[in-house]
């Protein structure tokens, strides 16, 4: 079996300023720092990516449950209601190009 491609992640448990660093160890090449606006969020999350390009989206919350899906194309900016959602900790995964992943964690408050 050929060994699959790996990845590093690193949780904030800190409540430090959200900024996440994804590489891809087998590619080599691959970096984007992510990060989520306001945090604690209320109505409205901002997702800033610095390189424009295509990904997908994941919002799931703290017991791993999917509440919200999709993808971004050609942007290094979108956003995504999150009225809708209970107060707690969430977890957006990011997916670049289908390749990288990366997670960011942000707080809903009402």
């Amino acid at each position: 079996m050929t060994p699959g491609p790996s990845y590093e992640a690193h949780l904030n448990v800190f409540n430090c300023p959200v900024e996440y660093e994804a590489q891809n160890r087998n590619a080599g090449a691959f970096s984007a720092t992510a990060s989520v606006f306001p945090n604690p969020a209320t109505d409205q999350l901002w997702v800033t990516i610095p390189e424009a390009g295509n990904g997908e989206w994941q919002l799931l919350s703290a017991d791993g449950k999917l509440h919200k899906a999709g993808n971004w194309q050609a942007a290094n900016q979108f956003s995504m209601p999150v009225s809708d959602l209970a107060r707690g900790i969430y977890f957006l995964q990011l997916t670049h190009a289908g390749y990288a992943t990366e997670t960011i964690r942000f707080v809903k408050v009402e």
